[in-house]
């Protein structure tokens, strides 16, 4: 966390120009949060798609990586598997 200067004895100019700092500061971490989905999820979650029947069951310029497909005990994925997009299926442990 930045540690900003202490304000005792500050004049109101020195208060001003620090709340601007850290108003600009807080935007620029409100566009870092919107921009999370975009940086580091590749895929969809895709509700358009059945459920993938083999690994392998790649539709062509649909599929892309990162892809996502759950059911109630399956989440299937598209990974890139040495250049060749497969489904990779997890199951989903719902008992704790």
């Amino acid at each position: 966390m930045k540690e900003y200067p202490p304000l005792l004895g500050a004049t109101l100019m020195m208060v001003t120009d620090l709340l601007r700092t850290i108003t600009k500061l807080r935007k620029e971490d409100v566009i870092e949060i919107k921009n999370l989905n975009t940086r580091f999820v590749r895929g969809r979650l895709r509700t358009d798609r059945t459920t993938p029947s083999a690994n392998s069951d790649i539709a062509a310029g649909v599929d892309k990586e990162g892809d996502v497909v759950r059911t109630a005990t399956y989440q299937y994925i598209v990974v890139n598997d040495a250049g060749t997009l497969k489904w990779a299926r997890h199951a989903i442990d719902v008992t704790w």
